[in-house]
């Protein structure tokens, strides 16, 4: 499942990309199985995903 909001300035930065804007953002993060996106990018979107979730953090917390 994708982050709901991972980092929300990057939602702008994707909305400002797509010729559907912001309301294509939405209905991606909401529902990536409905959003009228085409199959190219939730395929994209769906190995992010699963990207995501196998991601070891990137620091560690101080000893």
């Amino acid at each position: 499942m994708l982050s709901r909001r991972l980092h929300p300035p990057a939602d702008g930065a994707a909305a400002a990309q797509l010729d559907r804007g912001q309301a294509l953002v939405e209905a991606v993060l909401t529902d990536l199985g409905s959003a009228p996106a085409d199959e190219r990018l939730r395929a994209l979107l769906r190995i992010a995903a699963e990207v995501q979730e196998a991601a070891r953090p990137v620091c560690w917390p101080a000893s």
